[in-house]
């Protein structure tokens, strides 16, 4: 999905765990393509950008990338739990769990 790849600001989708912003809940909506848009996401490794005080600290602390975002999404699609983990080995590992499930 060339919009959340190419976005500036990530804060239109929201941050990963946090809450789903105005271009996240459109995704949601999709009752057909959501999840084939998101799929391929998991594998980019871009970081998230975010403007704003709390959702910026966040990105620096624990530097969220696409591939998150679109986990979270995902899951939430999906109707599935999903864990915030700060920590980026945790977080690859829940990702790979999810692609599991996918297939």
């Amino acid at each position: 999905m060339t919009a959340m790849r190419n976005d500036t600001t990530h804060n239109r989708w929201g941050p990963p765990g946090q809450f789903i912003g105005r271009l996240g809940k459109l995704m949601l909506t999709l009752s057909e393509g959501g999840e084939e848009a998101l799929v391929p996401l998991l594998d980019e490794n871009a970081e998230l950008h975010f403007k704003g005080s709390e959702a910026a600290t966040l990105q620096s602390a624990d530097n969220y990338q696409i591939a998150d975002l679109a986990a979270y999404l995902l899951n939430r699609y999906r109707g599935l739990h999903w864990e915030l983990h700060t920590d980026g080995a945790q977080r690859a590992e829940a990702i790979a769990v999810l692609r599991a499930k996918l297939q």
